[in-house]
């Protein structure tokens, strides 16, 4: 009897086609992790026995996760519809892709030392390809040859799987060492996360879309705490940050001025006013007022971490992940200034005692004791005072972080000056038909709060006579934003409006005069402008900032603004956004969708110009 021919509804074909995609898969995991190993020549160093553990099993592992979502669909037609030359077809089409993306990627991260991103792929498809990649002849031959190259390697293995009997336990072996891979490059680098081991979390950014597993609320817990910084030093990475990309020169006597910066965290640009921070604008009046001025990030790190390092956002991770201080502060610690920093919120959350501050990281207090915002502000008002009061040698250099605006906040006795204000708020609840006022106004309440210990600041400065002899900076990290173009966007750190980048910038700077000055200005402005201006720095700012001086008369066509994983270039009339998942958003003044601005390309070239300059090639 002749055995009934396989139809689609029997289960040998589909047993057949998942077996194949699984050793597809695993055939994949070795072409990735190949590919993957490219990357290792941009790491400029894989110090120490856990370091090089990581390593090698980051390579694989990441390579399977990979693999795992560019297989869901292969996998979904073997299982749906298990026809031998469309799944073998779709398979091998994704994998091709997948390959040569990679490929395309590791030439972008070879150049500009950042993965393929929303601004690359727009240059790419928008007549800016050449520009962003140098393509020649030779360069299309080699893409040429590489996607015949992949086919090759691809099609030969998709046969050759089909073509051989593969061996459960084999696979099973293969499926079990992936996963142990997996599980100990997650396990390390949560470890190495928590405490600060720069040789292990420095090598993550250097592959594409590897995000391993951190932990530090859980370890901490635990008593697993950040490396001190003599031990964690003896295991750093030489680092891929090029900041500053040539020596610092200074010139000059020693400097003589103090530095003093005072953040409001969420202020908005217009409650800069003589209601609301009355103090504040009083003193606007003996200050340089830059009233076109623009944070660096919409959150508070990378807010705060474009004012002190004079970096984009995109650094950040970098930064933190080798250690690597604020120029602004390494230079003023040689310089023999004294520290005062003061922050109500944790220094280690975000991470400054492992970024702006890794230099002095031993002189910090992590923590302001309080039971609150309310409380903290009111204690590093308090450690200021005594830290002007006290005696010292040589000039100081200090913060004062506000942190009760972050939350609304104002003690209970407080006299609220603007009502009605909301008791509480929840920022789930809010949306288009909430009304912004009361809960405006809650926040304004707490500006004037935090106004009234600034104008002690200012009491103390000037009765101790320090005020002619102190450069002080008052600004906010980001904006905060009430609906204000009617696109329900609340708070902060989920656009790049305006209303949640703009903020005031006061500069009060002895010798100088007063005045307002209405061109636009950013964060990353600062560090230039005291490493000069202060500090005696004469090497060019494009060294080692992203910024130029607050003094030079530079129009800038955009500014960048940056969060997480998404960026604003900022110019006169638009906004252009990277959004995470890869898109690019064109927006107009009032950020409101608008098309693609005229000079869109070559501004978003010169962003990715700066976005790498301060990476090692």
């Amino acid at each position: 009897m002749t055995p009934p021919k396989d139809n689609l509804f029997t289960p040998t074909p589909r047993k057949r086609a998942l077996s194949w995609t699984f050793r597809f898969a695993l055939f994949n995991v070795a072409v990735i992790s190949i590919l993957l190993l490219r990357y290792a020549s941009s790491i400029p160093e894989i110090s120490g026995p856990l370091a090089r553990t990581f390593f090698v099993l980051s390579v694989p592992a990441h390579a399977f996760s990979i693999v795992l979502l560019a297989m869901i669909l292969p996998a979904l037609l073997a299982l749906l519809w298990p026809n031998r030359s469309f799944v073998t077809t779709i398979a091998v089409l994704v994998s091709i892709l997948t390959c040569f993306t990679l490929m395309v990627d590791t030439e972008v991260f070879r150049l500009y030392r950042f993965h393929l991103n929303a601004m690359v792929w727009e240059l790419l498809t928008g007549g800016a390809a050449s520009e962003t990649l140098p393509i020649s002849s030779n360069t299309w031959l080699t893409m040429t040859g590489a996607l015949l190259g992949l086919l090759l390697v691809e099609g030969g293995g998709a046969t050759w799987i089909w073509l051989t009997k593969g061996r459960a336990a084999k696979n099973k072996v293969i499926l079990l060492l992936l996963f142990i891979a997996l599980v100990g490059a997650n396990a390390i680098h949560a470890w190495a996360d928590a405490t600060g081991y720069t040789p292990v979390v420095s090598q993550v950014r250097y592959f594409p879309a590897y995000m391993p597993l951190t932990s530090k609320g859980f370890l901490r817990k635990l008593g697993v705490e950040p490396a001190k910084a003599e031990v964690n030093a003896k295991a750093k990475l030489k680092g891929s940050l090029a900041y500053p990309s040539a020596p610092l020169t200074r010139t000059g006597a020693a400097p003589d001025k103090n530095i003093l910066v005072i953040i409001v965290d969420g202020w908005r640009e217009d409650c800069l006013d003589p209601e609301t921070t009355p103090n504040i604008w009083r003193f606007k009046k003996r200050s340089l007022n830059f009233s076109n001025h623009y944070s660096s990030g919409n959150a508070t790190r990378f807010g705060t971490f474009g004012l002190f390092y004079g970096l984009h956002s995109n650094y950040w991770h970098a930064a933190l992940a080798e250690g690597k201080g604020a120029l602004l502060v390494e230079e003023a610690a040689k310089l023999g200034y004294n520290f005062g920093i003061f922050s109500s919120a944790p220094l280690d959350s975000p991470e400054f005692d492992r970024t702006i501050f890794s230099a002095i990281r031993e002189q910090l207090d992590i923590t302001t004791e309080g039971e609150n915002a309310v409380a903290r502000d009111l204690k590093i008002t308090e450690k200021f005072k005594n830290f002007v009061g006290a005696e010292r040698g040589g000039p100081f250099f200090s913060l004062l972080f506000y942190d009760s605006s972050h939350s609304y906040a104002i003690p209970a006795d407080y006299p609220a000056p603007f009502t009605p204000y909301a008791e509480s708020v929840n920022h789930l609840s809010l949306d288009a038909d909430t009304d912004p006022a009361p809960i405006k106004n809650k926040l304004k309440n707490s500006y004037h709060f935090i106004d009234s210990l600034v104008g002690e600041v200012f009491e103390e400065l000037e009765s101790k006579g320090l005020l002619e002899e102190t450069v002080v900076v008052i600004t906010g990290d980001h904006g905060e934003e009430f609906n204000d173009n009617g696109l329900s966007f609340w708070g902060h750190n989920s656009g790049f409006s305006p209303w949640q980048t703009r903020v005031p910038f006061l500069i009060h700077w002895p010798g100088k005069s007063a005045g307002n000055i209405t061109r636009r200005t950013s964060h990353v402005d600062l560090a230039p402008t005291l490493l000069k201006e202060v500090l005696g720095v004469d090497a060019a700012a494009e060294t080692y900032s992203n910024g130029v001086s607050l003094f030079a008369d530079v129009k800038r066509p955009f500014l960048f603004v940056g969060s997480w994983d998404s960026y604003g270039l900022v110019g006169e009339s638009w906004t252009i956004v990277s959004l995470p998942s890869g898109e690019l958003e064109y927006r107009d003044e009032n950020y409101l969708p608008a098309e693609k601005p005229a000079g869109a390309n070559e501004a978003l070239l010169a962003a990715l110009r700066q976005m790498s300059i301060f990476f090692k090639k």
